[in-house]
């Protein structure tokens, strides 16, 4: 009887480690890690992400005003192309404080 109760409060305490870990990781995945927000400004924004098959992607990223087309796949990442700034999407990111 001691053995059992032992046992059931052990494996209690197990689940409920089990179900935080696995509640924290949902929050994290979902809003992000809390510490690395508004630790100075980000230089790097992603502005755009396509899957073309579960394993392949494309990435827009800008990176210090320029836009750069990122190939990913299970072997790395590749730079695609350099894209010049669209004049609306200049006037955009100037609304947002992106550009100076």
């Amino acid at each position: 009887m001691d053995f059992a109760l032992h046992f059931l409060q052990t494996a209690a305490a197990l689940a409920l480690v089990v179900a935080l870990l696995l509640g924290f990781s949902h929050v994290v995945k979902r809003f992000g890690w809390p510490l690395s927000k508004g630790q100075g400004t980000s230089h790097i924004r992603v502005l755009e992400r396509r899957f073309l098959t579960n394993k392949h992607s494309l990435v827009l990223v800008r990176v210090q005003g320029e836009r750069l087309l990122i190939g990913v796949s299970p072997n790395g990442m590749e730079l695609l192309a350099s894209l010049a700034d669209r004049p609306e999407e200049s006037a955009d990111l100037r609304a947002e404080g992106d550009v100076p």
